[in-house]
C-alpha cells in the first residue's frame, strides 16, 4: 500500500501529487480523508471518481466555446518577490523572455505576441515558503518537439540551471526546475501526438496505480534520442512496481 508522509511532501517533492488525491474518499493510498465535491451549475454533484471515470470513457470533455459558454485563455502568472531583479533575470534565461515594461514595483515578461507572461512584483512584508501551503504547485510551459525542450536543457545548463526533476509522467516529458524562490517551474513537451490520444493513454495505462510518473536521466534519454533510438520505445512510460512509486518524487531539497 502506498503511504503518504511528511518526508514525501518536502520541498521540491509536491510535483504531481495533487494527483493522487484523485482518489479523495478512500483509503487507496493509506489516507483517510473526505470525498472531495465540486459543485456545477449545470450539473448534480457527484464524486469526483464517478466523474472522472465517466469523462474518460466518453472521452475528452467538450470544449467550453462548442458548448455556447464563454472560454477564457490563460494570459500571465504572476510571483510576488523581494528580489525581483533575481528573478526577472532566472524567468528571460530560462524562457528567453523580454522585459516588455518595468519599474522599482513590477516588470512584465514576454516571449510571444502576448504584451505579458510573466509579472513580478517587488512586495514589502513577504514571508517565506511553506512547503505543505494550501495554494499555487507550479506553472509549465510547452515545447514544441522534443528538439526544443532538449536544446532548452542544455543551454540551461551551461549557465548553470539544472532540473531538479526529470521524469516522464506518461502524456508528457517534463524537467521540474526551481527559480530563486523556490516556485516550480516545469519544462516539458507532449509525448502523444494530440489531447485525444493523450486521454486514450490515460484509459489505458497504469495511469490509476501510478499517477507520478517514472524517473529519467536526462542525459541518458537525449544521448539515445540523438542516436535514432525509436522514440514510441524511448519515451513510453514503463510500468513499475506499486510499491516505487513514491520513490519517483525527487530526492529533498536543502533550505
Amino acid at each position: 500500500m502506498l503511504k503518504l508522509t511528511s518526508e514525501n511532501f518536502s520541498r521540491g517533492q509536491t510535483g504531481l501529487i495533487l494527483a493522487l488525491l484523485i482518489k479523495a474518499g478512500t483509503d487507496r493510498f493509506g489516507m483517510n480523508t473526505p470525498a472531495i465535491r465540486f459543485r456545477c451549475v449545470t450539473r448534480p454533484q457527484v464524486n469526483p471518481d464517478v466523474q472522472w471515470r465517466r469523462s474518460m470513457s466518453k472521452g475528452l470533455p467538450i470544449p467550453a466555446a462548442q458548448r455556447g459558454k464563454i472560454a477564457p485563455q490563460l494570459a500571465h502568472v504572476v510571483f510576488r518577490t523581494p528580489q525581483p531583479e533575481k528573478l526577472v533575470q532566472w524567468y528571460c534565461d530560462v524562457l528567453e523572455a523580454q522585459v516588455s515594461m518595468g519599474n522599482a514595483m513590477v516588470y512584465f515578461l514576454t516571449y510571444d505576441e502576448e504584451h505579458h507572461r510573466i509579472a513580478i512584483a517587488r512586495l514589502p512584508g513577504l514571508t517565506e515558503h511553506q512547503p505543505m501551503a494550501i495554494g499555487f504547485d507550479h506553472v509549465a510551459f510547452t515545447y514544441a518537439s522534443p528538439d526544443e525542450l532538449f536544446a532548452t536543457y542544455e543551454r540551461l545548463k551551461s549557465i548553470g540551471i539544472e532540473p531538479y526533476w526529470t521524469i516522464n509522467h506518461g502524456p508528457t516529458i517534463s524537467f521540474y526546475y526551481n527559480d530563486p524562490d523556490g516556485n516550480h517551474v516545469e519544462l516539458q513537451f507532449d509525448i502523444q501526438e494530440n489531447a485525444a490520444a493523450a486521454n486514450e493513454w490515460f484509459e489505458q495505462s497504469d495511469f490509476e496505480v501510478n499517477p507520478i510518473g517514472v524517473k529519467v536521466d536526462a542525459e541518458d534519454l537525449i544521448s539515445r534520442y540523438r542516436a535514432g533510438e525509436d522514440t514510441a520505445k524511448l519515451f513510453a512510460r514503463p510500468v513499475i512496481l506499486p510499491d516505487l512509486v513514491m520513490a519517483q518524487f525527487p530526492a529533498p531539497l536543502e533550505g
